[in-house]
Protein backbone atom coordinates (compact mmCIF):
# COMPACT_ATOMS: atom_id res chain seq x y z
CA UNK A 1 0.00 0.00 0.00
CA UNK A 2 1.89 2.86 -1.75
CA UNK A 3 1.38 6.53 -0.06
CA UNK A 4 2.45 10.47 -0.57
CA UNK A 5 6.33 10.65 -0.23
CA UNK A 6 5.75 13.88 2.66
CA UNK A 7 4.23 11.38 4.96
CA UNK A 8 6.92 8.62 4.58
CA UNK A 9 8.59 10.55 7.71
CA UNK A 10 5.58 9.60 10.07
CA UNK A 11 5.25 5.70 11.26
CA UNK A 12 1.85 4.75 10.19
CA UNK A 13 -0.34 2.76 12.67
CA UNK A 14 -2.34 0.14 11.71
CA UNK A 15 -4.90 -1.77 13.25
CA UNK A 16 -5.43 -6.05 12.32
CA UNK A 17 -8.37 -7.80 12.38
CA UNK A 18 -9.43 -11.37 11.49
CA UNK A 19 -12.53 -12.66 10.48
CA UNK A 20 -13.93 -15.62 13.05
CA UNK A 21 -14.14 -17.76 10.55
CA UNK A 22 -11.07 -17.30 8.89
CA UNK A 23 -9.37 -20.63 7.96
CA UNK A 24 -12.31 -20.82 5.84
CA UNK A 25 -12.94 -17.32 4.18
CA UNK A 26 -9.81 -16.43 4.84
CA UNK A 27 -10.58 -12.68 5.39
CA UNK A 28 -9.08 -9.61 7.51
CA UNK A 29 -9.46 -6.67 7.87
CA UNK A 30 -6.84 -3.53 8.59
CA UNK A 31 -6.91 0.16 9.62
CA UNK A 32 -4.49 2.43 8.80
CA UNK A 33 -3.83 6.04 9.34
CA UNK A 34 -0.63 8.70 10.04
CA UNK A 35 0.02 11.29 12.26
CA UNK A 36 -3.48 13.74 13.05
CA UNK A 37 -3.73 14.63 9.01
CA UNK A 38 -3.87 11.49 7.27
CA UNK A 39 -6.14 8.43 7.22
CA UNK A 40 -6.17 5.25 4.74
CA UNK A 41 -9.26 3.85 6.02
CA UNK A 42 -9.90 0.42 5.50
CA UNK A 43 -8.48 -2.33 3.25
CA UNK A 44 -9.48 -5.86 3.20
CA UNK A 45 -7.49 -8.71 1.88
CA UNK A 46 -10.28 -12.27 1.20
CA UNK A 47 -6.98 -14.33 0.43
CA UNK A 48 -4.84 -14.42 4.03
CA UNK A 49 -3.38 -11.23 3.66
CA UNK A 50 -1.89 -11.79 -0.59
CA UNK A 51 -3.79 -9.09 -1.74
CA UNK A 52 -5.22 -5.70 -0.23
CA UNK A 53 -7.98 -3.82 -1.68
CA UNK A 54 -9.83 -0.20 -0.02
CA UNK A 55 -13.15 -0.53 1.29
CA UNK A 56 -14.47 2.69 2.22
CA UNK A 57 -17.75 3.46 0.59
CA UNK A 58 -19.17 6.17 2.92
CA UNK A 59 -16.67 6.24 5.53
CA UNK A 60 -16.04 10.06 6.01
CA UNK A 61 -13.73 9.17 9.05
CA UNK A 62 -10.74 8.25 7.49
CA UNK A 63 -8.32 8.23 10.58
CA UNK A 64 -8.75 4.20 11.34
CA UNK A 65 -7.12 3.18 15.10
CA UNK A 66 -9.15 -0.02 15.94
CA UNK A 67 -11.77 -2.66 14.16
CA UNK A 68 -14.14 -4.55 15.58
CA UNK A 69 -15.72 -7.72 13.49
CA UNK A 70 -18.84 -9.21 14.51
CA UNK A 71 -18.37 -12.74 16.20
CA UNK A 72 -21.67 -13.72 14.05
CA UNK A 73 -19.69 -12.00 10.78
CA UNK A 74 -20.60 -15.39 8.69
CA UNK A 75 -23.91 -14.57 9.14
CA UNK A 76 -24.45 -10.79 9.52
CA UNK A 77 -21.49 -9.76 7.55
CA UNK A 78 -21.10 -6.34 9.97
CA UNK A 79 -17.85 -4.65 10.81
CA UNK A 80 -17.04 -1.71 12.95
CA UNK A 81 -14.84 0.67 12.20
CA UNK A 82 -13.23 3.02 15.34
CA UNK A 83 -11.98 6.31 13.65
CA UNK A 84 -10.67 9.47 15.66
CA UNK A 85 -11.40 12.84 13.41
CA UNK A 86 -10.47 16.67 13.41
CA UNK A 87 -12.66 19.48 12.07
CA UNK A 88 -10.29 21.98 12.35
CA UNK A 89 -12.46 24.57 10.61
CA UNK A 90 -15.23 24.10 13.30
CA UNK A 91 -12.21 23.27 15.70
CA UNK A 92 -13.82 20.23 16.96
CA UNK A 93 -12.73 16.59 17.07
CA UNK A 94 -13.05 13.49 18.88
CA UNK A 95 -13.63 9.81 17.77
CA UNK A 96 -16.83 8.01 16.24
CA UNK A 97 -18.11 4.88 14.92
CA UNK A 98 -18.69 3.13 11.53
CA UNK A 99 -21.01 0.16 10.59
CA UNK A 100 -20.98 -1.67 7.75
CA UNK A 101 -23.30 -4.55 7.36
CA UNK A 102 -22.27 -5.84 3.98
CA UNK A 103 -18.65 -7.42 4.90
CA UNK A 104 -17.21 -3.35 4.46
CA UNK A 105 -18.33 -2.27 1.19
CA UNK A 106 -20.16 0.44 2.64
CA UNK A 107 -20.25 2.06 5.72
CA UNK A 108 -22.33 4.42 7.85
CA UNK A 109 -22.07 6.83 10.87
CA UNK A 110 -23.34 5.25 14.14
CA UNK A 111 -21.61 7.41 16.35
CA UNK A 112 -19.68 10.09 17.37
CA UNK A 113 -18.09 12.14 20.00
CA UNK A 114 -15.88 14.91 21.27
CA UNK A 115 -13.87 13.39 23.50
CA UNK A 116 -10.77 12.20 22.63
CA UNK A 117 -10.43 8.96 24.43
CA UNK A 118 -13.77 8.10 23.14
CA UNK A 119 -15.12 8.14 26.66
CA UNK A 120 -18.50 9.61 25.27
CA UNK A 121 -19.48 6.52 23.12
CA UNK A 122 -21.36 3.93 23.17
CA UNK A 123 -19.00 0.76 24.44
CA UNK A 124 -19.11 -1.90 21.67
CA UNK A 125 -21.08 -4.43 23.16
CA UNK A 126 -24.01 -2.41 22.80
CA UNK A 127 -23.25 -2.19 19.22
CA UNK A 128 -22.39 -5.91 19.07
CA UNK A 129 -23.82 -7.84 21.44
CA UNK A 130 -22.40 -11.58 21.06
CA UNK A 131 -19.19 -9.57 22.26
CA UNK A 132 -20.77 -9.71 25.90
CA UNK A 133 -19.34 -12.81 26.90
CA UNK A 134 -18.62 -13.41 30.61
CA UNK A 135 -15.55 -13.37 30.85
CA UNK A 136 -13.24 -10.25 29.45
CA UNK A 137 -10.10 -8.72 29.68
CA UNK A 138 -8.90 -5.14 29.74
CA UNK A 139 -6.04 -2.96 31.16
CA UNK A 140 -6.57 -1.43 34.65
CA UNK A 141 -4.37 0.79 36.97
CA UNK A 142 -3.56 3.36 34.29
CA UNK A 143 -2.24 1.04 32.05
CA UNK A 144 -0.01 -1.08 34.41
CA UNK A 145 -2.45 -4.11 34.84
CA UNK A 146 -4.93 -6.85 33.28
CA UNK A 147 -8.00 -7.11 34.64
CA UNK A 148 -10.38 -9.90 33.92
CA UNK A 149 -13.99 -10.31 34.35
CA UNK A 150 -15.87 -13.52 35.10
CA UNK A 151 -19.56 -11.98 35.22
CA UNK A 152 -19.91 -9.94 32.10
CA UNK A 153 -18.27 -6.52 33.35
CA UNK A 154 -20.33 -6.59 37.38
CA UNK A 155 -16.98 -6.91 38.31
CA UNK A 156 -12.76 -6.82 37.69
CA UNK A 157 -10.10 -8.46 39.11
CA UNK A 158 -6.26 -7.98 38.36
CA UNK A 159 -4.86 -11.11 36.82
CA UNK A 160 -1.20 -9.49 36.17
CA UNK A 161 0.56 -6.95 37.29
CA UNK A 162 2.93 -5.28 34.86
CA UNK A 163 6.59 -3.73 36.14
CA UNK A 164 7.27 -0.14 35.21
CA UNK A 165 7.19 1.25 31.95
CA UNK A 166 5.53 -1.45 30.54
CA UNK A 167 2.27 -0.53 28.40
CA UNK A 168 -0.35 -2.23 26.90
CA UNK A 169 -1.19 -1.81 23.23
CA UNK A 170 -4.00 -3.98 22.98
CA UNK A 171 -5.50 -7.22 24.50
CA UNK A 172 -6.37 -9.60 21.83
CA UNK A 173 -9.25 -12.71 23.22
CA UNK A 174 -8.74 -16.46 21.12
CA UNK A 175 -11.70 -16.16 18.89
CA UNK A 176 -11.93 -20.05 20.38
CA UNK A 177 -11.53 -18.79 23.75
CA UNK A 178 -14.21 -21.34 25.48
CA UNK A 179 -11.93 -24.38 24.33
CA UNK A 180 -8.87 -22.72 24.37
CA UNK A 181 -8.84 -20.12 27.03
CA UNK A 182 -6.11 -18.52 25.34
CA UNK A 183 -5.51 -14.51 25.77
CA UNK A 184 -2.89 -12.33 24.31
CA UNK A 185 -1.38 -8.83 25.10
CA UNK A 186 0.94 -6.88 22.63
CA UNK A 187 3.41 -4.68 23.79
CA UNK A 188 5.85 -2.48 21.37
CA UNK A 189 8.60 -4.86 21.81
CA UNK A 190 7.00 -7.93 23.28
CA UNK A 191 4.01 -10.22 23.95
CA UNK A 192 2.09 -11.57 26.94
CA UNK A 193 -0.41 -14.53 26.92
CA UNK A 194 -2.16 -16.97 28.57
CA UNK A 195 -3.34 -20.33 28.07
CA UNK A 196 -5.62 -21.17 30.77
CA UNK A 197 -7.68 -17.94 31.31
CA UNK A 198 -5.78 -15.64 32.53
CA UNK A 199 -4.41 -17.83 35.76
CA UNK A 200 -0.86 -18.28 34.39
CA UNK A 201 1.15 -15.71 31.97
CA UNK A 202 3.91 -16.06 29.23
CA UNK A 203 5.94 -13.66 27.41
CA UNK A 204 7.75 -13.48 24.40
CA UNK A 205 10.58 -11.05 22.87
CA UNK A 206 12.19 -12.27 19.47
CA UNK A 207 14.22 -9.59 18.45
CA UNK A 208 13.26 -10.91 15.13
CA UNK A 209 10.12 -9.55 15.47
CA UNK A 210 10.57 -6.26 17.53
CA UNK A 211 12.97 -3.81 18.43
CA UNK A 212 15.33 -4.01 20.97
CA UNK A 213 15.94 -0.97 22.66
CA UNK A 214 17.00 1.93 20.59
CA UNK A 215 16.28 0.39 17.35
CA UNK A 216 13.80 1.32 15.01
CA UNK A 217 10.93 -1.32 14.22
CA UNK A 218 8.16 -2.50 16.95
CA UNK A 219 5.15 -3.85 17.10
CA UNK A 220 1.78 -2.23 16.49
CA UNK A 221 -1.26 -4.65 15.83
CA UNK A 222 -1.93 -8.43 16.76
CA UNK A 223 -5.10 -10.01 15.44
CA UNK A 224 -5.19 -13.91 16.08
CA UNK A 225 -6.90 -16.85 14.06
CA UNK A 226 -7.94 -20.39 15.69
CA UNK A 227 -5.57 -23.08 14.43
CA UNK A 228 -5.64 -27.08 14.94
CA UNK A 229 -5.02 -28.39 18.62
CA UNK A 230 -6.32 -25.49 20.82
CA UNK A 231 -3.75 -23.38 19.38
CA UNK A 232 -3.39 -19.89 17.31
CA UNK A 233 -1.93 -18.30 14.38
CA UNK A 234 -0.70 -14.67 15.14
CA UNK A 235 -1.05 -11.75 12.60
CA UNK A 236 1.60 -9.26 13.48
CA UNK A 237 1.76 -5.65 12.86
CA UNK A 238 4.87 -3.44 12.28
CA UNK A 239 5.99 -0.20 12.40
CA UNK A 240 7.86 -0.47 8.78
CA UNK A 241 4.82 -2.12 6.97
CA UNK A 242 6.08 -5.71 7.71
CA UNK A 243 3.09 -8.01 8.18
CA UNK A 244 4.50 -11.09 9.97
CA UNK A 245 2.41 -14.87 10.28
CA UNK A 246 3.79 -17.27 13.10
CA UNK A 247 1.86 -20.03 14.96
CA UNK A 248 1.63 -19.71 18.31
CA UNK A 249 3.69 -22.89 19.01
CA UNK A 250 6.46 -22.15 17.38
CA UNK A 251 7.44 -19.04 19.38
CA UNK A 252 9.74 -18.99 22.68
CA UNK A 253 7.52 -18.56 25.47
CA UNK A 254 8.81 -18.38 28.61
CA UNK A 255 7.49 -18.02 32.23
CA UNK A 256 6.09 -14.45 32.67
CA UNK A 257 6.77 -13.54 36.46
CA UNK A 258 3.59 -10.80 37.60
CA UNK A 259 5.37 -7.59 39.55
CA UNK A 260 4.44 -6.97 43.14
CA UNK A 261 0.80 -5.45 43.00
CA UNK A 262 0.22 -2.43 45.39
CA UNK A 263 -0.82 -3.16 49.11
CA UNK A 264 -3.82 -0.46 49.29
CA UNK A 265 -3.10 2.27 52.06
CA UNK A 266 -4.98 1.13 55.31
CA UNK A 267 -8.20 3.61 55.85
CA UNK A 268 -8.11 5.38 59.26
CA UNK A 269 -10.79 3.31 61.83
CA UNK A 270 -13.90 4.77 62.62
CA UNK A 271 -13.43 7.52 65.35
CA UNK A 272 -16.36 6.09 67.17
CA UNK A 273 -15.07 3.03 67.72
CA UNK A 274 -12.76 3.14 71.17
CA UNK A 275 -10.65 -0.18 69.70
CA UNK A 276 -7.02 1.19 68.50
CA UNK A 277 -6.33 1.24 64.66
CA UNK A 278 -4.11 -1.18 63.87
CA UNK A 279 -0.30 -0.22 63.36
CA UNK A 280 0.93 -0.44 59.63
CA UNK A 281 3.57 -2.53 58.66
CA UNK A 282 6.51 -0.33 58.58
CA UNK A 283 8.11 0.20 54.91
CA UNK A 284 11.24 -1.29 54.31
CA UNK A 285 12.17 1.53 51.93
CA UNK A 286 10.51 4.85 52.34
CA UNK A 287 10.74 8.41 49.92
CA UNK A 288 14.77 9.83 49.40
CA UNK A 289 14.76 13.13 51.20
CA UNK A 290 14.19 14.93 48.52
CA UNK A 291 11.03 13.76 48.17
CA UNK A 292 9.76 13.67 52.02
CA UNK A 293 7.87 16.50 51.27
CA UNK A 294 5.32 16.25 48.65
CA UNK A 295 4.97 12.06 49.85
CA UNK A 296 1.75 11.04 50.26
CA UNK A 297 0.27 7.22 51.30
CA UNK A 298 -1.17 6.78 48.43
CA UNK A 299 2.15 6.02 46.99
CA UNK A 300 2.86 3.57 49.89
CA UNK A 301 5.95 1.93 49.90
CA UNK A 302 8.85 3.08 47.63
CA UNK A 303 9.90 -0.07 45.48
CA UNK A 304 13.44 0.99 44.59
CA UNK A 305 15.86 4.30 45.28
CA UNK A 306 15.90 7.66 43.97
CA UNK A 307 17.63 7.81 40.79
CA UNK A 308 19.10 10.90 38.87
CA UNK A 309 17.89 10.78 35.79
CA UNK A 310 17.41 12.70 31.96
CA UNK A 311 13.89 14.01 32.38
CA UNK A 312 12.24 16.76 29.99
CA UNK A 313 9.59 19.54 30.65
CA UNK A 314 6.69 21.19 29.31
CA UNK A 315 4.00 23.10 30.14
CA UNK A 316 0.99 23.61 28.80
CA UNK A 317 -2.55 26.04 29.15
CA UNK A 318 -4.26 23.59 31.27
CA UNK A 319 -1.42 20.88 32.70
CA UNK A 320 2.16 19.83 31.75
CA UNK A 321 3.91 16.59 30.26
CA UNK A 322 6.99 15.40 31.66
CA UNK A 323 9.56 12.54 29.45
CA UNK A 324 11.72 9.73 30.97
CA UNK A 325 14.71 9.21 28.84
CA UNK A 326 15.59 6.08 30.30
CA UNK A 327 12.43 3.95 30.41
CA UNK A 328 10.88 6.60 27.04
CA UNK A 329 7.74 7.43 29.32
CA UNK A 330 6.05 10.05 29.03
CA UNK A 331 3.58 11.70 31.70
CA UNK A 332 0.63 14.39 31.08
CA UNK A 333 -0.58 15.94 34.13
CA UNK A 334 -3.60 17.94 33.71
CA UNK A 335 -4.60 20.93 35.65
CA UNK A 336 -7.76 19.31 37.25
CA UNK A 337 -5.10 17.02 39.26
CA UNK A 338 -5.39 13.79 37.08
CA UNK A 339 -2.45 11.89 34.96
CA UNK A 340 -2.07 9.86 32.49
CA UNK A 341 0.95 7.83 30.77
CA UNK A 342 1.96 6.96 27.64
CA UNK A 343 5.26 5.38 25.80
CA UNK A 344 7.33 7.53 23.94
CA UNK A 345 7.53 6.30 20.15
CA UNK A 346 8.78 9.22 18.58
CA UNK A 347 12.05 8.55 16.32
CA UNK A 348 14.64 11.35 14.87
CA UNK A 349 13.62 10.20 11.23
CA UNK A 350 9.89 11.45 11.94
CA UNK A 351 8.61 15.07 11.32
CA UNK A 352 9.04 16.97 15.05
CA UNK A 353 5.49 18.45 14.52
CA UNK A 354 2.64 19.02 11.99
CA UNK A 355 2.60 21.91 9.77
CA UNK A 356 -1.12 21.91 9.06
CA UNK A 357 -1.83 22.88 12.71
CA UNK A 358 -1.46 26.46 13.38
CA UNK A 359 -1.62 27.15 17.22
CA UNK A 360 -3.38 30.49 18.60
CA UNK A 361 -1.40 33.81 19.20
CA UNK A 362 1.46 33.35 21.75
CA UNK A 363 0.69 29.88 22.13
CA UNK A 364 2.74 26.58 20.49
CA UNK A 365 2.49 23.44 19.28
CA UNK A 366 4.47 21.02 21.38
CA UNK A 367 7.09 18.82 19.02
CA UNK A 368 9.17 15.34 18.87
CA UNK A 369 7.85 12.94 21.59
CA UNK A 370 5.45 15.49 23.27
CA UNK A 371 4.27 16.69 19.76
CA UNK A 372 3.76 12.89 19.03
CA UNK A 373 1.11 11.93 22.08
CA UNK A 374 -0.25 15.71 22.10
CA UNK A 375 -1.82 14.82 18.54
CA UNK A 376 -2.08 11.15 18.32
CA UNK A 377 -2.88 10.32 22.18
CA UNK A 378 -4.47 13.67 23.93
CA UNK A 379 -6.73 15.00 20.86
CA UNK A 380 -4.12 17.80 19.54
CA UNK A 381 -5.91 21.13 19.00
CA UNK A 382 -8.95 19.82 21.36
CA UNK A 383 -6.55 17.95 23.67
CA UNK A 384 -7.62 18.93 27.42
CA UNK A 385 -4.20 19.56 28.47
CA UNK A 386 -4.62 22.46 25.55
CA UNK A 387 -1.28 24.22 23.58
CA UNK A 388 2.15 24.99 24.78
CA UNK A 389 2.84 27.59 26.51
CA UNK A 390 6.57 27.70 26.05
CA UNK A 391 9.13 25.46 24.56
CA UNK A 392 10.47 21.98 25.60
CA UNK A 393 13.51 21.83 28.24
CA UNK A 394 15.69 19.13 29.49
CA UNK A 395 17.64 18.76 32.52
CA UNK A 396 18.59 16.29 35.39
CA UNK A 397 16.59 15.77 38.19
CA UNK A 398 15.50 12.71 40.63
CA UNK A 399 12.76 9.83 40.31
CA UNK A 400 12.01 7.08 42.67
CA UNK A 401 9.07 4.46 41.96
CA UNK A 402 6.64 3.70 44.51
CA UNK A 403 4.06 0.37 45.15
CA UNK A 404 1.13 2.63 44.57
CA UNK A 405 2.85 5.53 41.82
CA UNK A 406 6.25 7.46 41.43
CA UNK A 407 8.00 11.03 42.29
CA UNK A 408 9.87 12.85 39.95
CA UNK A 409 11.37 16.67 40.44
CA UNK A 410 10.64 19.73 37.72
CA UNK A 411 12.90 21.62 35.55
CA UNK A 412 12.90 24.01 39.01
CA UNK A 413 13.00 21.69 41.79
CA UNK A 414 9.58 20.96 42.39
CA UNK A 415 8.36 17.54 43.36
CA UNK A 416 5.05 15.91 41.88
CA UNK A 417 3.76 12.90 43.36
CA UNK A 418 1.99 10.66 40.59
CA UNK A 419 -0.21 8.32 42.41
CA UNK A 420 -1.41 5.02 40.62
CA UNK A 421 -5.31 5.59 41.03
CA UNK A 422 -4.49 8.43 38.65
CA UNK A 423 -4.34 11.73 40.71
CA UNK A 424 -1.33 13.68 41.16
CA UNK A 425 0.17 16.95 43.31
CA UNK A 426 2.86 19.01 43.55
CA UNK A 427 5.05 20.42 46.62
CA UNK A 428 7.68 23.17 46.49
Amino acid sequence: MSHDRYYDYYSPSISLALSPDFATDHTLFAGIFIGDSMGYGVYRSTDAGDTWQPVWSGLTHLRVHKITISPEFATDRTVVAHTRYQNLSAWTGGQSLFRSTDGGQTWEMIASGTQSDGSDLPPIEEILPALDKPVRFRSGGYGQTIERTTDSGDTWQTVFTLQPGEYPLGIVTSPSFEQDRSVYVLFYIFLLRSTDGGQTWQRLQDPVLAREKDSDTWLTALALAPAAGNRQTLFLGRNDGQFIVRESETLAWQAATSAPTPTPFPSPSPTVVSTPSPIPTPCVLGAADIFAAGYSPCLGCAVGSATEITLGEQVFERGRMFWQEDQRVIYALFADGTWLTFQDTYTDDQPPDDPALVPPPDLQQPIRGFGKVWREQLGGPDATIGWAVEGERGYRGWWQPFGGGLMLTGGDGTVYALCAEGTWWSAD
